[in-house]
């Protein structure tokens, strides 16, 4: 595959691993990929990309760009969208903060980032997106971009079960076919056997619910070695690059 896209996230020591492995295959390129922020660059192999681009680089332009009203006015009627303002004063990141981004810097940097997401889809006309989640302001405007052009949409939904994953090519992270297996109850009702078995399956899941090792229902783990390390690496990284932009 000559034109996929990857979103790094915060996960890019473990995607960059599973690109590596992907792009030894000869029927894949290397991908094109965007991190949040320069600092984790220092944790991926740039090799295995055709192009890296960061978030963060954006957000710095955003804090010089004149807003264009009208092209966002446009953003708004043809991606059937009326709530860009929400999406970004929801996001976790710094759509709160504004002491970082003032209401004319979002303004630029939904419009910044919307062009950055069009002007590379049209340049590599992207037939296959992979996402970690659709729950942030970037994925959101990446998911928009791509699925109105088509690009077949691949997101890692967190597992909600023990060793096991969700794929889901949907914006609020509906379960791929999970829908159509609903639908099939209209058409044959489930038997009372199998309505007894699922019954049973959440009565037995309630009373011993699966967490990892490390966890109790009665208490949390207390502070270990790897927090100190995430903690460290946390600090290094904030004070790596400007254009962090305090973005983690």
């Amino acid at each position: 595959m000559n034109n996929w896209f990857v979103y790094l996230s915060v996960f890019e020591e473990l995607y960059d691993k599973v690109i590596a492995e992907t792009i030894k295959n000869d029927n894949f390129n290397k991908p094109t990929a965007v991190l949040y922020n320069n600092a984790q660059k220092h944790y991926v192999n740039l090799e295995n990309y055709s192009q890296l681009d960061c978030f963060a680089d954006l957000i710095e332009q955003s804090f010089f760009h004149e807003p264009d009203l009208d092209f966002i006015r446009k953003l708004e009627s043809d991606f059937a969208i009326s709530t860009l303002s929400l999406s970004m004063i929801a996001d976790r990141h710094f759509g709160y903060d504004e002491k970082m981004l003032n209401y004319k810097q979002k303004l630029s940097l939904i419009e910044l980032t919307f062009k950055y997401a069009i002007n590379i889809n049209q340049k590599h006309s992207f037939q296959f997106a992979w996402f970690e989640s659709i729950g942030d302001f970037l994925s959101y405007i990446l998911y928009l971009v791509f699925k109105k052009s088509n690009v077949k949409i691949c997101c890692i939904v967190h597992g909600q079960f023990p060793g096991k994953i969700a794929i889901s090519g949907d914006a609020q992270l509906v379960w791929d076919d999970v829908e159509n297996e609903i639908k099939k109850f209209f058409d044959i009702p489930p038997s009372d056997t199998e309505i007894k078995k699922a019954q049973k399956f959440l009565d037995d899941y309630r009373i011993a619910l699966p967490v990892p090792s490390s966890y109790s229902k009665k208490s949390l783990p207390g502070f270990t070695i790897l927090d100190l390390k995430l903690f460290v690496r946390w600090v290094k990284d904030s004070f790596l690059s400007r254009n962090n932009s305090n973005i983690f």
